[in-house]
């Protein structure tokens, strides 16, 4: 037998029983384990359905490139989002990397950039990641406007 020490006292315990209940509750997990694969691997073979594609929805302080308007092919940065009333429409404020500038534009012009992009198009400019009162306005205006 050999002892075990705890913060809180001695403990006997033999190490080879020990170490034959950890074995079983490893053996127990990993069954349990190949079982859920198994079910899950059932599952999706049951339903032959095509995986839905998600369009590109960026967060904010995500990375973007423009694809349309002034800022063609250029990186930016998600200040901030609004839908319009109809919820049809998502606009976004995108701070340029090149000089700091504040677009607004609707999600269709935007896209994810590769790494290669950011390395080329780094950020410039040393402000806010914040709309100031004068752009929030605009971006409000969009929401009505459409």
């Amino acid at each position: 037998m050999s002892f075990v020490v705890h913060y809180w006292g001695f403990r006997s315990r033999s190490t080879k029983n020990n170490i034959k209940y950890k074995n079983k509750i490893s053996k127990k997990l990993k069954l349990n384990f190949k079982k859920k694969i198994q079910a899950t691997t059932t599952q999706k073979e049951k339903t032959n359905h095509e995986p839905r594609i998600m369009a590109f929805v960026p967060k904010k302080r995500a990375y973007v490139i423009m694809t349309t308007g002034q800022g063609t092919d250029r990186v930016g940065q998600v200040i901030d989002y609004l839908t319009n009333k109809s919820e049809t429409k998502t606009f976004y404020a995108v701070r340029l990397n090149y000089n700091g500038q504040v677009l607004f534009l609707e999600n269709n012009g935007l896209r994810k950039p590769t790494q290669q992009e950011k390395k080329q198009d780094k950020k410039l400019h040393n402000r806010e990641i914040q709309l100031e009162r004068y752009e929030r306005s605009v971006l409000e205006m969009m929401r009505y406007d459409s």
